[in-house]
């Protein structure tokens, strides 16, 4: 989405679906209701799910593209890998909210990646990329 210069704004479970095909599984990206034209520079005005919103949105009222993805993508992989506790970041930022300590290594390392609570700390989404974590071995796979 960004390298096509759009900004979501909502990522969360419920916008997110997986497509079985013959080639494998596919993510498809729904609901663009809050989505924008992605810029340099940061945002004022916040519009999407306030339990997925990065924490400088609260502490300086301004938010950037592509960490508050990437906080949103952790928030996402906080609630797949959990599976017993709904996110949120007020929360999270409050320690009220942990990274589970029974997941794998890896499995935490990308959590703390992406939920780093400063966003100049956090993964930028080629980091993620990158990682053996999201290695594919898929056929027509482009990565």
């Amino acid at each position: 989405m960004h390298t096509m210069e759009m900004f979501h704004r909502d990522l969360k479970l419920e916008n997110i679906l997986i497509q079985t095909t013959s080639d494998g599984p596919r993510v498809r990206i729904i609901d663009f209701g809050c989505g924008c034209y992605a810029k340099d520079g940061p945002y004022h005005s916040f519009s999407g799910t306030s339990a997925f919103a990065p924490p400088e949105l609260f502490s300086t009222y301004s938010y950037e593209a592509v960490p508050t993805t990437v906080w949103q993508l952790g928030a996402v992989l906080f609630e797949l890998l959990d599976g017993s506790i709904e996110f949120d970041t007020k929360a999270f930022i409050r320690s009220e909210v942990e990274i589970n300590d029974e997941l794998s290594q890896e499995s935490q390392d990308l959590l703390n990646m992406c939920l780093a609570p400063h966003s100049d700390k956090r993964a930028t989404l080629e980091q993620i990329w990158e990682l053996p974590w999201l290695s594919c071995s898929c056929v027509n796979c482009d990565k």
